[in-house]
């Protein structure tokens, strides 16, 4: 009886976390959409933001390079509107939620039975 046989690889474990984060991120791009406060927003994005960092990171590092790629372009967006105080907001949006259906594309790839 093999004791690793039901072990999780971290590419197994990473397109979990994929998932979980793609599903995160669509609920909170959807909720952009609609009314709310200027520190409701300005959290929602700044989880956005931490969601794109982390997915750059660990799509890079377990060989997934699109969702590196547009993690990163997207963390950097949002980056760019955190320091600004979210001054230009949602005026600045366009590019930002333009890199976020691109992503939950590639988020899909890793999904159950993707190759």
């Amino acid at each position: 009886h093999n004791s690793f046989r039901h072990s999780v690889t971290p590419e197994q474990a990473f397109a979990a976390r994929a998932r979980r984060d793609r599903n995160e991120i669509e609920a909170l791009w959807q909720t952009l959409a609609g009314p709310a406060g200027e520190q409701v927003v300005q959290a929602r994005l700044q989880r956005l933001e931490d969601l794109a960092h982390g997915l750059y990171g660990a799509g890079g590092t377990f060989g997934f390079d699109e969702i590196s790629r547009i993690a990163g372009e997207l963390e950097l967006l949002l980056e760019a509107c955190r320091l600004k105080g979210y001054s230009d907001w949602p005026a600045q949006s366009t590019a930002a939620v333009a890199m976020i259906p691109p992503l939950l594309a590639v988020l899909d790839s890793v999904g159950p039975g993707a190759a």
